[in-house]
């Protein structure tokens, strides 16, 4: 199918063939007949990207921060990749579109049939593409009176009535609006038909006399001498009742106008993305209200109502994201509001680089709403395809020479870590890889040199000409894909963690045993120089170890995947593993008891300390902990017996003890390596020789049943047998 990309390095925009997205579980597929092209939000997203790095360095010092922190703590090279695994992407554009409904999903069902028209919202989500996924409560039915151009304008519209709410604009009140987009127009008509009288304001002439011609009472310019003298006439000397800042300006010239414009504790309302250098002694004086409207309603930004789908109880959220999109469409049902009235464009999506041209003032010509068309084909001829090749297929090789390997998932993690270590590698061609996202998985296979992308991870695992399977999505979907994979004859890196429950891990397990194919799980530490060094420095030692591991690890996000139950399964399982794998390794013996203790609860856990005693009498502690300093390095691991101790700092440089000797390996500044790419190179080589797993499964999933006994002694607060 089509869709529109901007490539944030280069800052071009291209429309691209890309695999159709899969149906989500708790959503709907659409056949786009329109889609809106929001002329701020997406001007500003065409305009930032292949900008300048030295502009952008002086517009976001943080960031500049952030890599000068990361450069300190990684390496110059880990930085370079990550910042080039930032610029390196396509991102989809639009979020305003409407079509109609080609599939349902089980948990969409009832709420939206097949054939239905619906109109669509969500960045990410309702782009401008051929074939669109959306959530079932980023989607709504389009009345029968609504033209599916029309029902187009849905989030633009909902994000103008959502401000109005906010506004709290009530029956014959005196409304500013200032700033006369798309939005700004919108608003307009909305505080009309809710009995508001309305003052414009904006830079352009053309957008004054389009606000009158909507109904605005007064409309002027800003540049207007007389500009305050009309609003005290216009809301007879007692100034504004509510404030609404539609415009899209990077300068706080529209929040420091509206005291000037406002009466006496007024509500001002910033819609649009505008500077914010209040002054504090004018909105004082007059105590102002100051609010900030969040984009098309509650619902925004949770996860489990957008992704997931559960709406809230209309009885204690009148007005959700959804419920706003209902509204707006029917209020144009209704022809209170006409959206057709602020069309200047209507462009195919095969010319959609023209209408950014036009956005972007590289084409010179008026312009407000910019519909994108789609191609009016039936639904039985829809581009639903989910795989698009790239390059052909090479001939089949024998099991010695070159491995062709497919990917399934590309996040930061793979794109910037595990496919640029496997590029460099010999032997394997980059045969297939599946993501989620059309974009990312078109991006992903450009990039590194795939010979097709798709969507859908069946494409990988039951493609013939692919020998081997690299999983890297999120945890959920390890344990399924792996066996999957291994059923379907493929040998297997499995990123870790190996599961998120006992029964997953047995069906892994089940599937290799049965498979005689390679199952590697990516314990990439174990791989690592330095802790190779240190292996080797206890080898031939008599007596049992005493082991601290200490990870800084940082915070996630409580929102984050990784700390989702579900997705992520929490840090304790998704990422203390690789330290039990470590400890496991360097003793050679299995963990016996584990005893959790947590600062966190449930699978906020990011605190923890594990106690664990192993069957040779070894005893380790790990200590998980998120809230450290970032200048402290990340990793230390101290060893201690038989008469010698060793100290591992971050993978980079190591101090071995014994008979009063010290040596040292490494340094402070040496570059770290965590093992990555050998990880891969041994994983490689088994799969080309027909070797055993350089990572035992059976040790691999020992460890993760290791820490599953740490969340149930995190959980009881008592120890637990492995």
């Amino acid at each position: 199918m089509k869709q529109v990309l901007q490539y944030r390095r280069s800052g071009a925009t291209r429309v691209v063939e890309v695999p159709a997205p899969l149906t989500p579980e708790a959503g709907l597929l659409v056949q786009n007949q329109w889609s809106l092209i929001s002329p701020g939000t997406e001007r500003m997203l065409v305009e930032a990207g292949g900008g300048n790095l030295l502009n952008t360095a002086r517009q976001r010092p943080d960031l500049v921060r952030q890599v000068l922190d990361k450069a300190a703590r990684d390496g110059i090279a880990a930085t370079v990749e990550a910042v080039r695994n930032r610029l390196d992407v396509a991102i989809p554009l639009g979020y305003s579109c409407a079509g109609t409904t080609l599939d349902v999903g089980p948990r969409a069902r009832g709420a939206f049939e097949i054939g239905d028209r619906v109109a669509c919202a969500g960045a990410g989500l309702a782009n401008h593409a051929e074939i669109v996924a959306v959530p079932r409560n980023l989607a709504v039915r389009v009345p029968d009176s609504v033209s599916l151009d029309d029902a187009a304008f849905v989030t633009v519209g909902a994000i103008a009535l959502q401000g109005v709410r906010v506004a709290d604009a009530r029956l014959g009140e005196a409304c500013v609006v200032i700033g006369l987009g798309l939005v700004g127009q919108l608003t307009v008509q909305l505080l009309k038909a809710a009995g508001c009288r309305v003052f414009g304001i904006d830079v352009a002439a053309d957008k004054v006399q389009l606000a009158q011609a909507q109904g605005a009472d007064v409309a002027c310019l800003r540049a207007d001498p007389d500009l305050l003298e009309k609003v005290r006439a216009f809301s007879v000397g007692r100034g504004a009742d509510a404030i609404l800042i539609t415009a899209a300006s990077s300068t706080s010239d529209p929040i420091q106008i509206a005291p000037g414009l406002a009466r006496d504790r007024a509500v001002v309302v910033a819609v649009g993305m505008v500077g914010m250098d209040v002054p504090r002694n004018a909105y004082y004086e007059k105590e102002l209200q100051l609010r900030l409207s969040r984009s098309y309603g509650p619902g925004r930004y949770d996860r489990t109502y957008e992704e997931e789908g559960v709406d809230y109880p209309p009885g204690y959220v009148r007005w959700t994201e959804q419920r706003n999109m209902e509204a707006f469409l029917d209020l144009v049902a209704a022809g209170t509001v006409r959206p057709s009235r602020l069309v200047t464009h209507r462009i195919p999506i095969a010319r959609a680089k023209h209408a950014y041209q036009i956005v972007t003032g590289e084409t010179a010509e008026p312009y407000l709403g910019i519909l994108l068309e789609y191609p009016r084909l039936p639904t039985t001829e829809a581009p639903t395809r989910t795989r698009v090749d790239l390059r052909a297929a090479s001939r089949p090789l024998p099991t010695s020479g070159t491995v062709r390997l497919g990917v399934v998932g590309a996040g930061s993690f793979a794109r910037s870590v595990l496919l640029p270590a496997l590029q460099k590698l010999e032997h394997v061609e980059l045969r297939g890889v599946a993501t989620a996202s059309s974009p990312s998985a078109h991006q992903t296979a450009t990039r590194f040199g795939f010979g097709f992308a798709a969507t859908d991870w069946h494409a990988v695992v039951e493609d013939a000409s692919i020998d081997a399977v690299l999983v890297a999505t999120r945890h959920d979907l390890h344990a399924r894909l792996a066996a999957a994979a291994l059923r379907g004859g493929k040998s297997v890196f499995l990123e870790k963690p190996m599961a998120l429950s006992p029964e997953e891990l047995e069906d892994v397990l089940e599937a290799w045993r049965s498979s005689g194919r390679v199952l590697q799980v990516g314990f990439n530490r174990r791989f690592a120089p330095t802790y190779r060094r240190l292996r080797a420095w206890f080898a031939s030692r008599r007596m049992p170890l005493v082991m601290s591991y200490r990870v800084n690890a940082g915070a996630v996000a409580p929102s984050s995947w990784v700390v989702d139950p579900v997705q992520g399964g929490g840090r304790l399982i998704g990422e203390v593993c690789h330290m039990v794998d470590v400890l496991v390794d360097l003793t050679g013996s299995e963990a016996r008891t584990v005893y959790a203790q947590s600062i966190g609860a449930g699978s906020a856990r990011d605190d923890v300390l594990l106690t664990l005693r192993f069957r040779d009498g070894s005893v380790g502690t790990i200590v998980y902990a998120s809230g450290g300093d970032r200048s402290l390095p990340k990793e230390q691991l101290e060893v201690l017996g038989d008469g010698r101790s060793a100290v591992l700092d971050d993978f980079r440089w190591l101090r071995l003890h014994a008979a009063g000797k010290l040596t040292r390996v490494g340094g402070r500044l040496a570059v770290q390596d965590k093992g990555h790419a050998a990880e891969l190179s041994a994983f490689l080589d088994a799969v080309r020789h027909g070797r055993v797993s350089p990572v035992d499964p059976e040790v691999a999933a020992h460890v993760t049943r290791v820490t599953f006994a740490g969340v149930e002694s995190a959980r009881t607060g008592l120890p637990v047998q492995v």
